[in-house]
Protein backbone atom coordinates (compact mmCIF):
# COMPACT_ATOMS: atom_id res chain seq x y z
CA UNK A 1 0.00 0.00 0.00
CA UNK A 2 1.13 3.53 -0.72
CA UNK A 3 2.04 5.52 2.21
CA UNK A 4 0.30 9.18 2.53
CA UNK A 5 -2.53 7.89 0.81
CA UNK A 6 -5.12 8.10 3.21
CA UNK A 7 -6.07 11.00 5.61
CA UNK A 8 -4.94 11.03 9.11
CA UNK A 9 -8.12 10.70 11.54
CA UNK A 10 -7.85 12.34 15.03
CA UNK A 11 -10.33 12.50 17.88
CA UNK A 12 -11.85 16.12 17.66
CA UNK A 13 -14.08 17.61 20.10
CA UNK A 14 -17.25 18.99 18.46
CA UNK A 15 -18.40 22.08 19.86
CA UNK A 16 -22.62 23.50 19.56
CA UNK A 17 -22.71 27.67 18.89
CA UNK A 18 -25.99 27.41 19.99
CA UNK A 19 -26.07 25.81 23.71
CA UNK A 20 -22.77 25.28 24.25
CA UNK A 21 -22.63 21.47 24.23
CA UNK A 22 -19.61 19.19 23.43
CA UNK A 23 -19.40 16.32 21.38
CA UNK A 24 -16.36 13.68 21.21
CA UNK A 25 -15.82 12.14 17.57
CA UNK A 26 -13.08 10.87 14.96
CA UNK A 27 -12.63 12.90 12.25
CA UNK A 28 -10.01 14.67 9.60
CA UNK A 29 -10.83 17.99 10.59
CA UNK A 30 -8.97 19.70 14.16
CA UNK A 31 -11.59 22.04 15.33
CA UNK A 32 -15.66 21.35 14.17
CA UNK A 33 -18.28 24.03 15.44
CA UNK A 34 -21.92 23.06 14.63
CA UNK A 35 -25.03 25.60 14.69
CA UNK A 36 -27.34 23.06 16.45
CA UNK A 37 -27.24 20.12 17.44
CA UNK A 38 -29.69 17.37 19.14
CA UNK A 39 -29.94 18.61 22.45
CA UNK A 40 -30.81 22.42 21.53
CA UNK A 41 -33.05 21.24 18.14
CA UNK A 42 -36.49 22.16 18.77
CA UNK A 43 -37.95 18.84 17.51
CA UNK A 44 -35.45 16.36 19.31
CA UNK A 45 -36.17 18.81 22.60
CA UNK A 46 -40.16 18.66 22.25
CA UNK A 47 -40.41 22.34 21.73
CA UNK A 48 -41.24 22.08 18.00
CA UNK A 49 -44.43 24.10 16.80
CA UNK A 50 -46.57 23.39 14.53
CA UNK A 51 -46.25 26.67 12.51
CA UNK A 52 -46.70 25.24 8.93
CA UNK A 53 -48.40 27.51 6.55
CA UNK A 54 -51.42 26.76 4.34
CA UNK A 55 -50.16 25.47 0.67
CA UNK A 56 -51.86 25.68 -2.56
CA UNK A 57 -53.47 22.11 -1.94
CA UNK A 58 -55.06 22.99 1.69
CA UNK A 59 -56.38 26.73 -0.09
CA UNK A 60 -57.40 24.46 -3.00
CA UNK A 61 -59.58 21.95 -0.59
CA UNK A 62 -60.94 25.12 1.36
CA UNK A 63 -62.10 26.41 -1.86
CA UNK A 64 -63.89 23.19 -2.76
CA UNK A 65 -65.41 22.87 0.41
CA UNK A 66 -67.26 26.69 0.13
CA UNK A 67 -68.55 25.46 -3.33
CA UNK A 68 -69.48 21.97 -2.25
CA UNK A 69 -71.87 23.42 0.72
CA UNK A 70 -74.16 25.16 -1.93
CA UNK A 71 -77.01 23.58 -2.85
CA UNK A 72 -76.57 22.01 -6.97
CA UNK A 73 -79.86 22.04 -8.70
CA UNK A 74 -80.42 21.44 -12.23
CA UNK A 75 -80.18 23.71 -14.95
CA UNK A 76 -83.36 25.13 -15.88
CA UNK A 77 -84.39 25.35 -19.68
CA UNK A 78 -87.39 27.90 -20.43
CA UNK A 79 -87.66 25.55 -23.78
CA UNK A 80 -89.01 22.65 -23.36
CA UNK A 81 -89.94 20.14 -26.08
CA UNK A 82 -93.67 21.08 -26.14
CA UNK A 83 -93.00 24.39 -26.40
CA UNK A 84 -91.48 24.19 -29.86
CA UNK A 85 -94.91 22.63 -31.76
Amino acid sequence: MKKQLHPIKNEVKITCVTCGSEMTTMSTLENVKIDICSECHPFYTGKLTSGAKTGRLDRFNKILSKTDSKPKTAPTSTNTADDKE
